[in-house]
This record gives C-alpha cells, sequence and structure tokens, in this order.
C-alpha cells in the first residue's frame, strides 16, 4: 500500500476526532507472564489504563517481520473451525503465539476473506461482487477488501486486495474501490499490483492509514460500536503489531471501538493496520497462555483461519 500523505494524516485525525499527534494515552507494561516463555524478538505488553472514561483492558504482541528465527504462517481447518488451542495442538515445531484472523460463517465454516499459505490461496475475499439495491435499482459493486500479508523476503503488507487476475490472483490497490458518480466498476489488472503474498489473512476493514469501511462495504455503522477487536499492523521498521481488546466484561473491559483502535494502533508506530475478527472470536495466546479472556463463556470460539508465529526450522 502507498505511504499516506501528511495531509491525508491531518484529515484523518481530524475526521477521528484525534489530538494532532494521533495517540491514545495509554500506558503499556510488559507482561513477565508471557515474555518469560518468550524470546527475546517477541515482547508482549498489557495495559488497564481507562479508555476514554472507560474500564479497558488489552494486550499486544511485537515481533520483527524480518528475524531470521521466526517464522509468520497462516493455517485453515479446511472446512471445518478450531480453538486457537486446537490449532497449536496439531502444529509441528515450536509455537510461539497464535491468533485468530478472517470473518466467516457459521453455516459452513468457511472464511470471508483471502488466506494464503506458502504461496496458496486457501480462501478468497467472499464479500465482493454484491448486488445492491441504490434508489430501487440493483447495481453489483465491486469493493476491494484489506488483507495483512508477508511479502517474499519477509516484508509485511496491508492492502486492498481484489481477485483480479484471469485465475482470480489478487491485485493490489493504492486506494480502496468505490463509485464514481454512483455507478461501481470492476477493479482492473492494470490500475493495480500483482499482490504475491507467501502468507496472509484478510478482515476489515483497513484501519491505518485510514479507516475504509465505507469503501470496503461494511462495518460504517459499527465504527462506534465497542467491542472486543483483533488488529494487526506493522511500524516503518517492520515490526508486525498483534492487538487484542478485551470486551463485552462491563465494569473490568469494555472493549473498543474501530476509531479507538486506528487511534492506539498509531500510537504504537503502526502506519499500516487491519481489523480482523472481534467479538467472541477475539483471541491472542502467546508463550502457551491467553492474553485476553474471551467474551463467549465457553472460552476460546472455533474459526476457520490463524496466523501462527513459530520458530524457524
Amino acid at each position: 500500500m502507498s505511504t499516506f500523505s501528511k495531509k491525508g494524516i491531518a484529515i484523518f485525525c481530524i475526521f477521528t476526532g484525534i489530538s494532532s499527534i494521533c495517540q491514545a494515552q495509554l500506558h503499556w507494561q510488559p507482561s513477565a507472564k508471557h515474555n518469560d516463555s518468550l524470546p527475546a524478538a517477541i515482547r508482549v505488553y498489557e495495559t488497564t489504563d481507562s479508555l476514554d472514561g472507560r474500564p479497558f483492558r488489552a494486550f499486544y504482541l511485537k515481533a520483527p517481520a524480518s528475524d531470521p528465527s521466526l517464522t509468520f504462517e497462516t493455517r485453515t481447518g479446511n472446512g471445518k473451525r478450531y480453538t486457537p488451542d486446537e490449532y497449536v495442538s496439531m502444529e509441528s515445531g515450536k509455537v510461539y503465539a497464535i491468533v485468530n484472523t478472517t470473518f466467516f460463517s457459521f453455516a459452513d465454516n468457511s472464511s470471508l476473506n483471502m488466506v494464503v499459505s506458502k504461496g496458496k490461496t486457501m480462501a478468497d475475499n467472499q464479500l465482493t461482487d454484491t448486488i445492491k439495491t441504490f434508489d430501487g435499482h440493483p447495481q453489483i459493486i465491486y469493493p476491494t477488501q484489506g488483507v495483512f500479508g508477508i511479502l517474499p523476503g519477509g516484508k509485511p503488507d496491508i492492502a486492498w486486495i481484489y481477485p483480479a487476475g484471469k485465475n482470480k490472483e489478487a491485485y493490489a490497490y493504492d486506494a480502496p474501490n468505490a463509485p464514481q458518480n454512483g455507478i461501481w466498476t470492476r477493479p482492473s489488472r492494470k490500475n493495480g499490483k500483482r499482490w504475491t503474498a507467501v502468507e496472509a489473512a484478510g478482515g476489515g476493514p483497513v484501519l491505518l492509514p485510514y479507516i475504509s469501511s465505507v469503501q470496503e462495504n461494511r462495518f460504517a455503522w459499527h465504527e462506534m460500536d465497542m467491542h472486543p477487536r483483533t488488529a494487526i499492523g506493522y511500524t516503518a521498521d517492520n515490526n508486525v503489531i498483534i492487538l487484542a481488546v478485551e470486551g463485552r466484561h462491563p465494569g473490568v473491559a469494555e472493549g473498543a471501538t474501530l476509531i479507538q483502535l486506528a487511534r492506539i494502533l498509531r500510537s504504537l508506530g503502526c502506519v499500516e493496520a487491519l481489523n480482523l475478527d472481534g467479538g467472541g472470536s477475539s483471541s491472542l495466546v502467546a508463550g502457551n497462555q491467553a492474553t485476553i479472556l474471551p467474551s463467549d463463556k465457553k472460552g476460546q470460539r472455533p474459526v476457520p483461519a490463524v496466523l501462527l508465529i513459530k520458530a524457524a526450522e
């Protein structure tokens, strides 16, 4: 994704009500409980500071994408859903952390967002080419969807993706697709760039450089809702940041809005960030220990896709 201009950042700050430095006033402490079981390259931080006057609890994990001792890998349930702990139990090698990723269908357990594993597309974005009615007239819309990926060479990236190739190859765009004069057109290959992530998992909306929920045709009406959240981003020096926000626990942790989520990620140094499936799906396990308490009473929710950080073999 192209770098957002300073003018764009200023507009983003004004639009979201963020201060001129775009920082959430949270104080983070290293989590010895998790860090004691992790290599020095991976660090976990936690906070219980209130957020905009509300009870708040969150963790974030920081790991260098370029560290040759680490690998970032996606996994899918191949038509089934498993809890994060179950995914770990099926792995060979050392797993340092695991986080939920894509939105999904409860009907058939399928991911609704792109998943790439070892360069092979395991799932495509399912929320494109949707028929909508505008002023009584049906129209096909072609929204791009946000995806996080690890590119060849280990560089992290977040891009608006559309399967524009002949065989639905992924193409990345510098801006999300949007209607022109009320008319949607299908994203073309000539306006995009072939996106060849080795590992990738989608979600939505993109949070940084700005929140694109309207253009992605999802969640615009939920930007101010408080929920448990999972998000991923990366810094200018290619450190991956995974943020897990606890929620739906009144008086302890009430969650965050998409706007607050973007503010937090920017304060942690992220230049690009993506919202992932939240609510009862939110879960981050690091050093074989859970971070946030899931909002589902049964604990971890089974999900169709996850992202793992493992020891390189």
